[in-house]
């Protein structure tokens, strides 16, 4: 799958965060779903390196899970 495809597999993320106020609640989790959804694509196209402890997506998705509202 090339990045086009792999965009367009997760449009409805891109709609719904669209349609939500910028930093909501709402959004963070919207977002974090997101870039965990953006990280697995990555990892089944590339390999285990982009799970590295040290790769920028791996971070990325813990900063998003981070910024969600906790409960």
């Amino acid at each position: 799958m090339d990045i086009g495809q792999r965009s367009l597999a997760h449009v409805a993320f891109f709609e719904a965060l669209t349609g939500m106020e910028e930093d909501s609640s709402e959004w963070r989790q919207t977002s974090a779903g997101l870039v965990t959804l953006r990280l697995v694509d990555s990892w089944v196209a590339e390999g285990r390196s982009v799970v590295a402890p040290e790769g920028w997506s791996l971070r990325a998705v813990r900063d998003a899970i981070q910024r969600i509202d906790r409960g």
